[in-house]
């Protein structure tokens, strides 16, 4: 499976993410993801999150729609059981990475860049040929700006 690195400009940790189509069938395990297309010079982000289960949250997720509809082409997905890490990168990943879909942990002018009228739900998540075992390892993370390049 494909992956990308996303590196920390201020600490130097990195973490990798699995790179996933959306039709994908996840596992009920806990992670980070995001929801990414690939641009001109790297990986654009509209949103990142975090989960207790992979298979439950992408069963109905509320932004894939606004995330479709901009593009989005691929989930980046990371195995992290602990929820205090979870919760420490989700926060970093956030505020570096300022994705237009995420309206928590960062300022509310970004919110809804990518929202508009009329988008509607189109459920890509679930069924999928592949069983995959979600992630891989783990480090850490903290890009900057919203498109990187990865290794």
């Amino acid at each position: 499976m494909p992956t990308a690195t996303w590196t920390s400009s201020m600490t130097g940790e990195k973490l990798t993410f699995t790179i996933y189509e959306s039709a994908t069938e996840w596992n009920p395990v806990a992670g980070l993801y995001m929801f990414c297309k690939r641009g001109a010079i790297g990986w654009e982000v509209f949103y990142v999150g975090q989960t207790s289960d992979f298979k439950q949250r992408f069963s109905n997720h509320e932004h894939w729609p606004d995330a479709l509809a901009g593009g989005c082409t691929s989930i980046h997905a990371l195995v992290m059981p602990s929820a205090p890490n979870r919760d420490r990168y989700e926060d970093m990943l956030i505020k570096q990475l300022n994705p237009p879909l995420n309206s928590q942990l960062k300022p509310r002018s970004m919110t809804g860049l990518l929202q508009g009228a009329g988008m509607a739900r189109l459920g890509l998540f679930g069924g999928g040929a592949s069983n995959p075992a979600i992630g891989a390892g783990m480090a850490g993370l903290a890009p900057l700006g919203t498109t990187f390049r990865h290794q």
